[in-house]
């Protein structure tokens, strides 16, 4: 396949062999250090490659990955998987080879990287439209990928509480950017979300459950109800968004399981400039605790 990029010059693509191996390993750090210098650090960078940015021969011998060349060179790579490995090359701790199911998951998007030379040139849109095409042949109706977590941005920041994990969660976070807490044993949700409070830096909160997969859009409208004057917003299930208020602690106890406490918390809400969205579990209030219900709402 030939390509005619915007400024006149021609790239190919094809499928990557494990001959291409060493080029593509080359062209990876040529493109993170020379395309990511103003996002990460250094220290950032030397850590991220070969793990979180590295070659997963796996794409190649799957014949699911593809270069880019011009000429005798190969000038950007990218591909897709249909394996659960997020993201990572060959080095990267607590890969996935198993097999996604096409009427269940979504296939992956894999290990985008174009020389610092040939950059929006359309080498990403054009392996982007080959992925596509065969996603959907494999009867992939949905495909996601991992974003690297930048610094462009200052104004935010992005904390992970790691509550006492044996897996890659660390090193996986802070490979990608994060800051990363670490609780020395399990201590449980409460006290993971209080440590995320305590030490965040913003003046707004947004509280996510790492394993769940996150939605833009009612994260965004959420966030359009803080600009509109809300003081937050639970998102039952999903999210909290707040201001750093007082307040912030209440909603959080209160997007939790606890029956009585949500009631209470419910006919109060709206006083305390919240927003909750979602249902809850309709379980009846136990009748020991209607008294004390009863007191609490009063």
């Amino acid at each position: 396949m030939s390509v005619r990029c915007i400024d006149s010059m021609t790239f190919t693509l094809h499928k990557a062999t494990l001959a291409d191996a060493a080029p593509i390993e080359r062209l990876i750090g040529e493109s993170v250090r020379g395309l990511s210098r103003d996002y990460y650090t250094s220290a950032q960078i030397d850590a991220a490659l070969g793990t979180a940015f590295g070659l997963d021969r796996t794409l190649i011998t799957d014949g699911t990955y593809f270069v880019a060349e011009a000429g005798a060179s190969i000038v950007g790579c990218g591909g897709w998987s249909r394996r659960k490995t997020l993201f990572g090359g060959d080095q990267q701790p607590g890969r996935e080879p198993a097999l996604l199911d096409p009427a269940r998951d979504a296939a992956r998007v894999r290990a985008f990287f174009v020389r610092p030379d040939w950059a929006r040139r359309g080498i990403g849109r054009a392996i982007l439209s080959r992925c596509e095409q065969e996603v959907t042949a494999e009867g992939f109706t949905r495909a996601e990928l991992v974003a690297t977590l930048v610094e462009r941005f200052p104004w935010r920041e992005v904390l992970v509480v790691d509550d006492g994990s044996t897996d890659a969660t660390a090193a996986r976070a802070e490979a990608a950017g994060a800051r990363v807490l670490r609780h020395p044993y399990n201590k449980g949700n409460g006290a993971a979300v209080k440590t995320g409070i305590r030490e965040a830096r913003g003046d707004v909160v947004v509280l996510l459950d790492a394993s769940k997969p996150v939605s833009l859009a009612p994260l965004a409208w959420a966030l359009s109800r803080l600009g509109s004057g809300r003081d937050a917003v639970v998102l039952r299930g999903r999210y909290i968004v707040a201001r750093r208020l007082t307040v912030l602690p209440v909603v959080v106890r209160a997007a939790g399981p606890g029956v009585l406490f949500e009631a209470v918390f419910e006919q109060r809400a709206q006083e305390l400039g919240i927003d909750i969205v979602g249902s809850r579990s309709r379980r009846p209030v136990p009748l020991l605790l209607r008294p004390v219900l009863r007191f609490l709402a009063a």
